[in-house]
C-alpha cells in the first residue's frame, strides 16, 4: 500500500506562507487551501492509500529546506511532514523519492507542530471522521 503524507499548516502561518510558497499564492484563502487539502487526503484515502494528515510548524518546515538547500514548495511542505509521522516508515526514502537527491542525507527528526514531540502533532482524526469533516466543507 502506497504511504502518503499530506501537511497542513496553522491559518496565521498559511498567511505568512503564502508570501513565500508559490503554490499556496493561488490560493483564495487558508479555507481554499485547507479544503484542496482535505480533498487530497480523501481522494487518496477513498483509492486505497493510506494517507496521513499532518500539522506542521512553517519555521521548522524553513529550517528544513534551507539546511538541504531544498526549493521550497508544497511538494516538500508534505515531504517534511513525512518526517512527523511517528511510524515505522523510513523517512529518508520517502523524502528522496518524493524531492529527488537534494534530500540526501540523514532525515532528521524535527518538532512538527509543538516542541519536541512528534506524536502530539499528529492529527488523530478517525477516517470516518475524517470523511464527514470533507462533506461538510
Amino acid at each position: 500500500m502506497n504511504a502518503f503524507t499530506i501537511a497542513a499548516l496553522s491559518a496565521a502561518e498559511f498567511e505568512i506562507a503564502r508570501e513565500i510558497i508559490p503554490e499556496l499564492s493561488g490560493c483564495a484563502g487558508y479555507d481554499d487551501w485547507l479544503d484542496r487539502r482535505y480533498g487530497r487526503f480523501i481522494g487518496l484515502s477513498t483509492g486505497g492509500a493510506n494517507a496521513e494528515f499532518v500539522m506542521v510548524r512553517l519555521g521548522d518546515f524553513l529550517d528544513w529546506c534551507g539546511d538541504r538547500k531544498i526549493r521550497v514548495s508544497e511538494a516538500a511542505l508534505d515531504a517534511f511532514a513525512t518526517l512527523c509521522l511517528p511510524t515505522s516508515i523510513d523517512h529518508a526514502s520517502v523524502t528522496q523519492a518524493r524531492l529527488g537527491s537534494f534530500a540526501a542525507g540523514p532525515a532528521a527528526r524535527v518538532a512538527c507542530a509543538a516542541g519536541e514531540g512528534r506524536s502530539s502533532s499528529r492529527s488523530r482524526v478517525p477516517s470516518s471522521a475524517a470523511r464527514s469533516e470533507a462533506v461538510d466543507l
